[in-house]
């Protein structure tokens, strides 16, 4: 396993939703935002988190997520909260469903 730590903390959003059978990565709905934390080159996954301050608090859900079910949020520079959406099952804020929702990309 070769975890590269990302050079800028930066935040996801899930275009699908995901439902895992190992143990060692995270299930996720469409939509679910996440901090990434650092990228697995072999395994060509996230390492995230649901908390920018205390990444690995009691209350952070954190672990491995697949790269290609997610899109990068437009603006992710801060910490930020991560359910700032307008609508509870659709991220409005990353480039992929913002392009959907302009009808330049389909679905």
């Amino acid at each position: 396993m070769v975890i590269k730590t990302a050079k800028k903390m930066f935040k996801v959003c899930a275009t699908k939703t995901y439902y895992s059978d190992r143990y060692d990565v995270i299930s996720f709905k469409r939509g679910q935002a996440f901090y990434v934390l650092g990228v697995d080159l072999e395994m060509n996954c996230y390492f995230v988190s649901t908390e920018c301050e205390t990444p690995f608090s009691a209350t952070a859900l954190s672990g491995y997520v697949p790269v290609r079910y997610f899109c990068e949020i437009i603006g992710s520079d801060s910490c930020e909260d991560l359910y700032v959406h307008d609508m509870p099952d659709v991220c409005m804020h990353c480039r992929y469903h913002k392009q959907v929702s302009q009808g330049t990309m389909t679905e």
